[in-house]
Order: structure tokens, then C-alpha cells, then sequence
């Protein structure tokens, strides 16, 4: 008997079933996310059956956080718009969350710059841009890539919405460590998380229709 995969099976489905909020769903999924790892080590277990149990999890955890208000925080933005809760509160929300290391979030710069243009002055939307690096690695990263590809190319890369630099998805900095990005998540009117999305499409028009349609949706209600 295979009693770590057993154990880290039960472990998966038991998540749905302890956590209340968001936070704890977080704490849940970082202790499994650990165990799997582990457990992976310890039993040599091939990458494909962990790569598996990994998207169990995060599906997992997808199910736990459906339904459930994001924490309190405080955020400013970099042009010093400052968001909390209750500046949110009545408005359909969708939040992108990103490093300046995932070449998927890069991708998807062009179809964010066209969404924030499409829905701004919209007062029941906002459009919030996590960023998990700080400002000055932002910046240093727009100049190098300027340096490398844009010189050649003519095409740099210009990111017009604002954003809020140097911060893990509202304090669970290990969560940071171990999600996949671009991470992307939906909140209604009622301030409850009403769907997630993870990775890029890795094409513009599909990725802009979906991100437009899960907004509308709810405008709409």
C-alpha cells in the first residue's frame, strides 16, 4: 500500500471541508502544497504523478476560496490611489495577480492595457493589478527589456493601467512562493470571489473574451 499517496490524497480532499476563509484556505492549501513536496522527496516520486496531485490541490483550492470575501487590506497603488475593502464595496472587481518572472504575465500586458481602457470610467468596475515585485524591479526590467528586445524590434512593452507593486496576495507571502501565475480572480457586487483563473491563454482574442464575458456577467447581475 502507498500510504504517502493515500495520505496526501486524503489530505486534498479534506480541504474543502476545514477552511472558512480565505486566509485559512490559504494556510490549507501552503500546508498540503508542503506535504506533497515532502512526500515527493522522501518516496521519489516521479514528477508527473506530483505535477497531478499539484493541480488537484489547486483545484482544491480554487473550490475553498469560491464564494468567500478577500481579507482586509490596505493597498496604494503607484499612483496613490489607496484600495481597501470598503472602497471596493458594490463594485465588480477583477484582480490579476503577477510577477515580473512569468513570461505568461508578460503575454497578457496588451490585453490588460485594452481592458482597462474598455472599462474606464465604468464606476461598478475596477481593475486591480497585483504586483509581487518591487517598484524598482518593474522599472529596471521595462529598461532592460527595452535595451534587449526593443531596440531590434520596435516593440516594447508599455503598461498603461496602474498598479500595486511589492506586495504577496494580501499578506500570504508563502502563497506567493507557490502559485502558478498569472493568477486571476473575479469578485461580484457582494464583495464574494466568484471565479478563478490561472495561467495565460497565450492568445489575445480568446483571453480578452474571457476576461470581458466573466466581467460583464457580473455588471450584469
Amino acid at each position: 500500500m502507498k500510504t504517502p499517496l493515500l495520505l496526501s490524497m486524503f489530505l486534498l480532499s479534506a480541504i474543502g471541508l476545514q477552511a472558512q476563509t480565505f486566509n485559512e484556505c490559504a494556510a490549507e492549501f501552503r500546508s498540503k502544497w508542503q506535504k506533497i513536496q515532502l512526500d515527493a522527496v522522501t518516496q521519489k516520486r516521479n514528477d508527473k504523478k506530483v505535477d497531478s496531485l499539484f493541480r488537484t490541490l489547486e483545484s482544491a483550492f480554487e473550490s475553498c476560496i469560491i464564494g468567500n470575501e478577500l481579507p482586509q487590506f490596505n493597498l496604494t497603488t503607484l499612483s496613490g490611489n489607496l484600495v481597501t475593502n470598503e472602497s471596493l464595496s458594490g463594485k465588480v472587481v477583477y484582480l490579476n495577480i503577477w510577477t515580473i518572472h512569468c513570461g505568461a504575465c508578460w503575454q497578457e500586458i496588451p490585453v490588460l492595457n485594452k481592458l482597462d481602457t474598455v472599462y474606464n470610467g465604468n464606476e461598478d468596475f475596477v481593475f486591480i493589478s497585483l504586483l509581487l515585485d518591487k517598484e524598482q524591479e518593474l522599472s529596471e526590467f521595462l529598461e532592460g527589456h527595452k535595451k534587449r528586445i526593443g531596440a531590434l524590434t520596435n516593440r516594447n512593452i508599455e503598461i498603461d493601467f496602474d498598479l500595486i507593486a511589492n506586495e504577496a496576495p494580501f499578506g500570504n507571502k508563502d502563497l506567493s512562493k507557490i502559485l502558478p501565475f498569472p493568477t486571476h480572480l473575479f469578485i461580484d457586487k457582494q464583495g464574494k470571489i466568484s471565479k478563478k483563473l490561472t495561467g495565460s491563454f497565450f492568445d489575445s482574442q480568446k483571453q480578452e473574451t474571457y476576461l470581458r464575458t466573466a466581467i460583464d456577467e457580473l455588471l450584469a447581475k
